[in-house]
Parts: C-alpha cells; sequence; structure tokens
C-alpha cells in the first residue's frame, strides 16, 4: 500500500473519501487533539516561570536537603557561579520531576541526601 493519502471518488469525479496511513491519521489526530485543549484554555490566567517553580519545585524540594562534604564544597566554589546556578537548578529540576523516586519513603529515615552530582 502506498504511504500517500488516497481517495475514493462518487460516479462524478468528486472526491468524496481520503484513505490516510494509520499514523499519519494518530498525527492528525493528536494535532487536533491539541488545538481543542489551546482553544479551550484561551482563557485561563497564565503565570510565569518564576511563579511555576515557586508553585512546583519549592514543595518537591521542601522534604529534602542537599548537603556536601567539606572537600566537595571547596571545589565548588572554584566553579563559576553561573555553572553553579545552573547545577543547582539541574538538581532541583529533577527533583521536581514526576518520574523522580528518591522519596522519603523509599529511603527509610533518610531525607537528606548527601554528595553532588
Amino acid at each position: 500500500m502506498s504511504t500517500a493519502e488516497q481517495y475514493i471518488i462518487d460516479d462524478t469525479g468528486k472526491k468524496i473519501v481520503i484513505i490516510l496511513p494509520l499514523d499519519e491519521y494518530e498525527q492528525i489526530k493528536e494535532g487536533l487533539h491539541d488545538l481543542v485543549v489551546v482553544a479551550e484554555r484561551r482563557d485561563e490566567k497564565t503565570i510565569s516561570l518564576d511563579q511555576l517553580k515557586t508553585a512546583v519545585v519549592k514543595p518537591a524540594m521542601a522534604d529534602y536537603r542537599i548537603t556536601v562534604k567539606a572537600s566537595v564544597e571547596k571545589d565548588i566554589r572554584k566553579i563559576p557561579a553561573d555553572i553553579t546556578a545552573r547545577i543547582l537548578e539541574h538538581i532541583e529540576s529533577s527533583f521536581s520531576r514526576s518520574d523522580f523516586r528518591m522519596t522519603p519513603e523509599n529511603l527509610p529515615g533518610q531525607s537528606t541526601v548527601t554528595g553532588f552530582v
């Protein structure tokens, strides 16, 4: 079967049905769903990235404290501040990911992560 669309025509030669490969149909359907969601949310209030971080990242980090050994802290101080900030942002975002699995439940009695990524 061809990967291009095919048509069924009526007696007058007018196209009345289109036949698409299933994966192409699924992509179109997903795109239409996305447009519906956008239309439904058009009037919703927006929030800034900082507000989102405050609402999501900070609560996710609330149960954890990251500590580093003195020798690591000494090495960290040698890293330029902008890079250190990016590293910390990465750590925070790791804690806020929905697939993040380190929780007090699976680390009994431990809510402190020691070390540095």
